[in-house]
């Protein structure tokens, strides 16, 4: 309602300078009414544009605000120092060129010069904002213990979903940060004609968001790439690149991609090994009860599940199918894929339940 009230007022002082504009200048009847419209459709503009761009970035403003002020200052110093040699050139006409040249030729130079070093130092502020830390937009009073390692999501840790739920845990006290075109190929996947595609690119697209509005995490989704990395095709040396220029750590479910970042020199996190960190230690020796729902790739054994996902491969429990048996560890082995736990039941020990 405070914004509307902002911008009412603005098109009211936009409409009153017109008028004031047309009396100073003393136009005709419908010469003023011509100002005064074209004061409140320049108005209406500038709101529309407004009401239509959203989401403003403080950085991009920040930018301009420091580009105009170095470039002017740079202006003004560059011009004092031009300024001797063109007066000298001035002193050389006759006295109508030179009244010419000292009211054209003179403010049209700086002028020109004003907004060619405006223009350059916007430009370069904007393409290396990611480097220039800006007081005031970068300012969080609650993000002083946070670490200064921010995480780089790729796709397939978003569609995974697990790294949204440590985060929300408190795991991971850091900045996420999700580049435009992983939330790009997002997008794509929540409109692919396949179903499951689909569904899973919403889900992801629906985490992201979740994790916005969440006012303990802190996600950035950077729409500008750094100026290296915009001829850079491959996603994957893109992201590797992108972990590198902001020091962050890289995190992903793809083990090719993690051996990829580790191999040039990347922090890697994989979330399957996260998880098989956080899951309940088996030993060999230890005994677990399990239920056994399909035959293995050996002559009979037999394969179950625990809790959390873990794979148990039984030997001879190919004829316990269907039944939840005891088993003791036999050997533990760590795979790319996870963790698979082998055993055997224990005659003395067995305890069949259908």
């Amino acid at each position: 309602m405070a914004l509307w009230v902002i911008r009412t007022l603005f098109l009211l002082i936009w409409t009153g300078l017109g008028s004031y504009l047309a009396w100073r200048l003393e136009l005709g009847a419908w010469q003023t009414v011509g100002v005064v419209l074209l004061a409140i459709i320049i108005g209406v503009t500038v709101i529309a544009i407004d009401v239509l761009v959203p989401r403003k970035k403080i950085g991009i403003l920040s930018a301009i605000f420091f580009g105009l002020l170095l470039g002017t200052i740079m202006g003004q110093l560059i011009w004092s120092a031009i300024r001797p040699a063109l007066w000298y050139v001035e002193q050389t006409l006759e006295l109508q060129a030179r009244a010419q040249f000292e009211t054209v030729v003179e403010p049209l130079v700086n002028l020109l010069l004003s907004s060619l070093l405006c223009y350059l130092a916007i430009s370069f502020i904007l393409q290396t904002q990611d480097d220039f830390r800006f007081v005031i937009p970068y300012v969080e009073f609650s993000r002083e213990l946070r670490s200064s390692r921010p995480l780089v999501v790729d796709t397939s840790a978003l569609l995974d979903g697990r790294i949204v739920r440590l985060v929300q845990a408190g795991l991971f006290d850091t900045t996420i940060i999700a580049p435009a075109f992983v939330l790009g190929e997002l997008q794509r996947l929540a409109e692919s004609p396949d179903r499951a595609e689909r569904v899973r690119g919403r889900r992801a697209l629906e985490l992201v968001t979740e994790l916005r509005n969440d006012p303990h995490v802190s996600i950035e989704t950077p729409d500008v790439e750094p100026p290296e990395l915009r001829h850079v095709l491959d996603p994957a040396q893109k992201l590797v690149r992108w972990t590198r220029i902001v020091h962050g750590k890289l995190v992903t479910v793809d083990a090719n991609l993690a051996k990829l970042a580790r191999a040039e020199g990347i922090d890697a996190l994989n979330l399957n090994d996260v998880s098989d960190s956080l899951r309940p230690q088996v030993l060999p020796g230890d005994r677990v009860r399990v239920r056994l729902v399909r035959s293995g790739d050996q002559p009979g054994q037999g394969v179950g599940y625990l809790d959390d996902g873990t794979m148990v491969v039984i030997e001879d429990g190919r004829a316990h199918i269907g039944k939840e048996v005891e088993a003791t560890v036999t050997s533990v082995i760590n795979t790319h894929a996870g963790r698979m736990v082998f055993g055997r039941i224990e005659p003395t020990r067995a305890t069949q339940r259908a």
